[in-house]
């Protein structure tokens, strides 16, 4: 998916990346270079925005799978939806919805 924004980007439309509260946090505790961009809420020129599955930071999401997907599918709509809202309200805008964590892509 970033792949796809950065080459939506480089045509010059406006991109906005969705992903989970859970990516972003795991970002900004890693070690690697995109922790600054993740701060910043934008990676190469691609806006980054993070919205909740329902569930708290802290909540082990690998043990208890069933239990964080049914929270993703009735927190996540609604959520996504209200970025979604947010984005159009400001002008044309491709948002790109990736719910596997940046990190995971390589970046």
């Amino acid at each position: 998916m970033l792949r796809l924004a950065k080459r939506l980007h480089s045509k010059g439309l406006h991109v906005t990346l969705a992903t989970t509260e859970i990516a972003r946090h795991r970002m900004l505790t890693s070690s690697s270079a995109t922790t600054t961009a993740v701060a910043a809420n934008s990676i190469d020129g691609i806006s980054l925005a993070f919205f909740s599955d329902g569930l708290s930071l802290d909540y082990d999401r690998k043990t208890n799978l069933d239990h964080y997907m049914d929270s993703l599918g009735r927190a996540g709509p609604a959520n996504l939806s209200s970025i979604i809202l947010h984005h159009h309200s400001r002008g044309p805008d491709i948002l790109v919805h990736r719910h596997q964590p940046l990190h995971s892509l390589g970046c």
